[in-house]
């Protein structure tokens, strides 16, 4: 095992969770990447916006289509693009509407936000191009399972070694 990363022989599987060793590489992907501190889905939906993939609901179906499996919501899904519209650094923006508030609850955006139009920024491109690293600019603050991702205590997934390193902040 190489110092200051967390090796995992999760390929084994078991023959009573045969599914586990696929569910829990996709956890881990939701950790941000080392090439652009973005997590796969993320930079799935980035990947999308800029396919052309222009409403949250066009790049939500675009993020699907990219899942070996069923793997988050739609509601989910809508809070990780408010979240990169809500940063010091945008990655996205919402035409009209600005970051997508009311996603959890009743709010009269809330009705049109599946049809706005989702724009990557500048940031955005530099970032999904891997020219910028998403904490870098942005920080991060983010439990994923019963882990704590934050400046100080920051894992990233490598896709090259499928392993998770620690971050040196």
């Amino acid at each position: 095992m190489v110092p200051g990363t967390f090796g995992l022989p999760i390929e084994a599987g078991t023959r009573v969770l045969p599914f586990l060793a696929f569910a829990l590489r996709r956890h881990l992907e939701q950790c941000p990447s080392t090439a652009n501190g973005l997590s796969r889905s993320e930079e799935q939906a980035l990947e999308a916006i800029s396919g052309g993939s222009n409403s949250p609901g066009e790049a939500f179906a675009a993020n699907q289509e990219r899942e070996e499996a069923v793997f988050l919501s739609d509601a989910v899904f809508v809070s990780y693009l408010n979240d990169l519209s809500e940063a010091r650094e945008p990655l996205v923006l919402f035409e009209g509407v600005g970051p997508a508030t009311g996603v959890y609850r009743e709010d009269p955006v809330r009705e049109h936000l599946w049809n706005q139009e989702v724009l990557l920024t500048e940031k955005g491109r530099e970032v999904l191009r891997g020219d910028e690293d998403r904490v870098r600019l942005n920080g991060i603050d983010r439990w994923l399972g019963g882990v704590h991702l934050a400046d100080e205590t920051l894992w990233r997934w490598d896709r090259s070694t499928q392993t998770l390193k620690r971050d040196a902040a």
